[in-house]
């Protein structure tokens, strides 16, 4: 009697060590949840900085869009090439400006969702399994969302630097006639540069949108686990 009674002592203290053990996961998890929250948070404050400069961007871009075909207006037949690049321009200010807005609202959205996720990591106090999963499901996503990010801020910066080139060149371009053809076909090619740089930030976006709606799903998880 006193041999088992020892043994399930001895069998509660491993349990017991287990369970402080495990717990000490959770809490380590959960703190590095709200560290990478912080983080991300802090990450999402700066895009929406960018994205603020990529609306003046999309404003500049119109008014040189208008200011090249006012330029091929006054050249004639010599400003047809350059009316072309100036439509491009046009098309490609109202593609950065229906970006942008895109991006603000994932911005407003991620940040709600952060928040709903730092809610349910500061409930997780006590100990299931589940929980510890879910949280460090979480972290990984949140990881995964500020790689996107670092991403997203080169390709905007490449992005500001070849607008810069296309805003050089068609100051340029009347100079004279073989220069004039010379900087068509330079705008031309920085047009596709920006063009292409465009469709990355719209498809890095995208996925920033899916990384946000994984975050949203495990948050909510989270947060149920937490009220059990």
């Amino acid at each position: 009697m006193i041999a088992e009674i020892s043994d399930h002592s001895k069998g509660l203290d491993v349990n017991a060590k287990e369970s402080k053990t495990e717990m000490k996961v959770v809490k380590e998890s959960v703190e590095k949840t709200g560290e990478f929250l912080k983080n991300i948070s802090n990450s999402f404050q700066r895009v929406d900085e960018i994205n603020r400069i990529l609306g003046e961007i999309a404003d500049k871009t119109n008014l040189l869009s208008l200011n090249a075909s006012i330029e091929a207006a006054r050249a004639g037949s010599a400003g047809r090439g350059f009316a072309v690049v100036a439509q491009e321009v046009s098309k490609l200010a109202e593609f950065t400006a229906t970006n942008a807005k895109m991006i603000a609202k994932v911005v407003q959205e991620s940040l709600e969702f952060i928040e709903e996720a730092n809610t349910a990591s500061q409930g997780t106090g006590h100990l299931t399994e589940n929980q510890s999963i879910k949280v460090n499901l979480t972290v990984s996503k949140i990881e995964e969302m500020s790689r996107l990010y670092e991403r997203g801020t080169t390709i905007v910066n490449d992005f500001v630097k070849n607008l810069e080139r296309v805003k050089k060149l068609s100051d340029n371009l009347f100079h004279s006639t073989e220069e004039q053809m010379t900087a068509q076909k330079e705008m031309m090619k920085a047009m596709f540069e920006l063009e292409k740089e465009v469709n990355e930030i719209t498809q890095e976006s995208g996925r920033i949108q899916d990384g946000v709606l994984q975050i949203k799903t495990q948050s909510r998880d989270l947060k149920a686990l937490s009220i059990v």
